[in-house]
């Protein structure tokens, strides 16, 4: 189910205005890719479900299980990368990851080769949870310079307004003088044949028809002029599809329309403030942990395989929620991620190390205890 509610929200044409921000540099990318790599993750999990059904827990479930591992990372590098992953050599990084944590899995005996599974999978598992929090956390503060996530998004439509406007002026404004020269044109042609055949109709008449039809265009271009006026000065926005017969085309297209900001009457019926939808990966990533060290601290307790069933059934819908919250929910609006020093980058690696050895550690000693307890 929630590999299928992924799909419907993120298949082309995408509908997200989110952009990704990073602080550091100021280069920002749209949602996509992640929002793709959120898509991917929820369908190689479901894949490895199927396939724990029919292997269980073992080597050859390994091989799809690290698929599942692998996606955690390429998200964590995604946003590390400020939403978009350009690097060539990446694949081949990937690549060595899989071959790495296969051959481990396969070459060592039990139990050591559940246990190393277990917790480089741990690993990322936290790690996870750490860039989602540090992105909530970065995004909030921006938001907070600006007067809250309504100022910030009021900024950021003006701006796209006024940009969308100064690209579509010069190509209205020959268009005007283009229907002007033309009107001027008729007005000619009209009075000469006043002056050289008076008694001539049905020639006027068809100038009349042409004069018409140019000031009509010339009044619709005007109108549209004031209304894109009256559109810098509203500045929340949605992406709406609409007729517009101001086009010259007249297709449907997809055009920036506004709205003023009513929070008793919302433009949406269902919106979500940045950045409150990042709460749903950083919830997502905190149950996906919490079931999977139930299973590692108490591996034969049936109550810990239920907490880690459960924790599966919230985790990847709360995934697929959050893409339909980033393509239908929201409004234009920018997720900033965190500048990430060197410093910064190590500490998160250790951290995540130290928390995923620490649960193994407590899920071998409880093993162990468990153990002594039925011997004696």
């Amino acid at each position: 189910m929630a590999s299928y509610i992924g799909y419907r929200a993120v298949r082309p044409p995408s509908r997200s205005y989110t952009g990704f921000v990073t602080l550091s540099t100021g280069k920002e990318e749209t949602s996509t890719q992640i929002n793709t790599f959120i898509l991917y993750y929820i369908y190689v999990t479901w894949a490895a479900i199927l396939a724990y059904l029919f292997f269980d827990a073992g080597k050859i479930w390994a091989v799809i299980g690290t698929l599942h591992n692998l996606l955690e990372v390429v998200l964590m590098v995604a946003f590390h990368h400020g939403g978009r992953i350009t690097s060539v050599t990446f694949a081949l990084y990937m690549f060595v990851y899989v071959v790495m944590v296969i051959v481990l899995s396969a070459y060592l005996s039990w139990p050591a080769d559940a246990i190393f599974f277990r917790w480089q999978g741990l690993c990322s598992d936290f790690a996870l949870i750490f860039v989602f929090s540090r992105t909530y956390f970065a995004t909030k503060t921006q938001l907070g310079e600006h007067g809250g996530c309504n100022n910030h998004d009021e900024e950021l439509a003006a701006a796209t307004r006024k940009m969308a406007n100064r690209a579509q002026r010069p190509e209205q404004q020959r268009h005007v003088q283009e229907l002007r020269e033309e009107r001027q044109r008729l007005l000619q042609r009209q009075e000469e044949l006043q002056q050289q055949n008076p008694r001539d109709t049905r020639q006027r008449e068809e100038l009349g028809r042409q004069l018409d039809e140019v000031d009509h265009q010339l009044d619709r271009l005007e109108f549209q002029q004031n209304r894109r006026q009256f559109r810098d000065s509203v500045t929340l926005m949605a992406a709406t599809p609409i007729q517009d017969d101001l086009v010259p085309n007249g297709d449907d297209v997809m055009l920036i329309t506004a709205g003023m900001i009513d929070e008793e009457k919302p433009v949406w019926s269902v919106i979500w403030h940045n950045p409150r939808q990042l709460l749903l990966l950083i919830a997502a990533a905190s149950f996906h942990v919490l079931g999977n060290c139930m299973t590692t601290i108490f591996a034969k307790s049936t109550y810990a395989q239920g907490v880690f069933l459960v924790s599966y059934g919230l985790s990847f819908p709360l995934y697929a929620y959050y893409l339909y919250i980033d393509n239908h929910a929201l409004r234009q609006t920018k997720i900033y991620l965190p500048s990430t020093s060197k410093y910064t980058f190590f500490s998160l690696v250790c951290w995540s190390i130290f928390f995923s050895t620490a649960i193994v550690r407590l899920g071998l000693f409880v093993a162990k205890s468990t153990k002594d307890s039925d011997a004696n």
